[in-house]
């Protein structure tokens, strides 16, 4: 939970106002999935960043919505503990090669229907190189490099 102060508007007191953080990930991975991702029952979900907030909330989404297989890549350890928790049918550990990263990923997936990408970087890349033809990847940020080479 998110506490922010308001500032005075027009002569009005000041609020508080709460933002419950995890409803705001559980509906950005909801539409991700859904909106942008257009996820149908029995597609495989490649969840980058799968241990942190918004790709835990992406593997119960999938999970929900029917996915066949959902994937996680994470940072090994408690990320890799907290995206098992979360639901993942299996997980992978991330690897800062993009060479590296997609010979893993080839090995686990032989194609992913949408890949939901917070993270960017070499891990992006290596989930473009496994998108199955006519699937989907959505970009909601780049916490581990600002770019991929596609």
């Amino acid at each position: 939970m998110i506490s922010a102060r308001a500032k005075v508007v027009r002569g009005r007191p000041e609020r508080r106002y709460s933002i419950d953080t995890s409803m705001t990930r559980g509906c950005l991975a909801w539409l991700c999935l859904t909106w942008k991702g257009r996820l149908r029952p029995g597609e495989t979900v490649l969840a980058l960043g799968a241990g942190g907030a918004v790709g835990q909330s992406v593997i119960g989404a999938a999970k929900a919505l029917g996915a066949g297989r959902v994937v996680g890549v994470c940072r090994p350890g408690p990320s890799a503990e907290r995206a098992r928790a979360a639901g993942a049918d299996e997980v992978l550990t991330l690897d800062t090669d993009a060479e590296a990263m997609t010979s893993l990923l080839s090995s686990a997936v032989e194609s992913a229907d949408v890949v939901v990408d917070p993270v960017g970087g070499p891990a992006a890349t290596a989930a473009l190189r496994v998108l199955a033809e006519h699937g989907r990847l959505v970009n909601l940020g780049g916490s581990m490099a600002d770019e991929a080479t596609y």
